[in-house]
């Protein structure tokens, strides 16, 4: 905080015109990492959608645990298998690159794989929420 109050009175002192608040806080030195080196975080991704994204990691670790709610959990292999079938059950009725698809579930393991299996088909979700009538 030493820094800090010395950074901030040589602003002062170099710029006694600034507003406070324009005035700066850091040293040089700690605004390059905080603010620059410690951005450095582009990276390349490959060209997949998500859903082949996570099919690969399905591939790869077929066993592990995949996704977790409360007490219940599905594996890799698990997810992988129910979205599928749900995405054959959606092509059938006619899912495809250009269908939006409405969910509208509570928070479970079903509403993930009702995602992934929408993607799998082809199509893209869309979250719904449930409207619950007020009692009077």
């Amino acid at each position: 905080m030493l820094a800090h109050f010395q950074a901030l009175l040589e602003g002062i002192v170099t710029n006694p015109d600034t507003r406070i608040a324009n005035l700066p806080l850091l040293s040089a030195a700690e605004y390059h990492q905080l603010l620059v080196a410690w951005n450095q975080t582009s990276c390349d991704y490959p060209d997949l959608c998500i859903h082949q994204l996570f099919q690969a990691q399905a591939a790869r670790m077929p066993d592990a645990t995949a996704v977790v709610l409360a007490d219940e959990q599905l594996t890799y292999q698990e997810l992988d298998r129910r979205a599928n079938q749900l995405a054959h059950y959606l092509q059938q009725l006619g899912v495809s690159s250009e269908s939006l698809v409405g969910i509208c579930l509570d928070r479970s393991l079903e509403m993930v794989i009702g995602i992934l299996g929408i993607w799998k088909a082809g199509g893209a979700y869309i979250p719904s929420i449930q409207i619950i009538p007020a009692i009077a």
